[in-house]
């Protein structure tokens, strides 16, 4: 996000300034920025009736529920710009699952997945 922004690595140390100057600032740039595509996807998972759809937090698999407390069989989501498939695909899937708190180690795992990845799809 804060790239997109055009900040860099990280937000600014001081994001709303005094007297809110700063998000002031940044709110005018964004009512005045130029309009570009942006690609959103609308998915849609249906399972079987004997099926679910689960969440995963602490390794551990939980169903999804409704507001009702029934089991989750169909979701409709928007997601943003976020699809890939191949080699990119995977390097990301393994960073995803050994992301940490540090920006400094994310950039080593992520420098440890990609060529681990390329070598294997490259030989395989």
């Amino acid at each position: 996000f804060s790239r997109t922004l055009g900040w860099g690595a990280q937000a600014p140390r001081v994001l709303l300034g005094k007297r809110l100057s700063n998000l002031k600032d940044m709110l005018t740039e964004w009512l005045h920025a130029s309009i570009v595509p942006f690609d959103i996807w609308e998915v849609e998972i249906s399972c079987t009736a004997s099926g679910s759809i689960q969440q995963v937090k602490n390794s551990v698999k939980t169903p999804l529920r409704n507001e009702d407390g029934e089991i989750l069989r169909h979701l409709m989501k928007p997601i943003c710009n976020y699809f890939s498939v191949g080699v990119e695909s995977r390097v990301g899937l393994g960073f995803d699952k050994h992301r940490t708190k540090s920006q400094l180690l994310n950039k080593a795992v992520y420098v440890m997945f990609s060529p681990a990845v390329s070598l294997v799809d490259s030989c395989c």
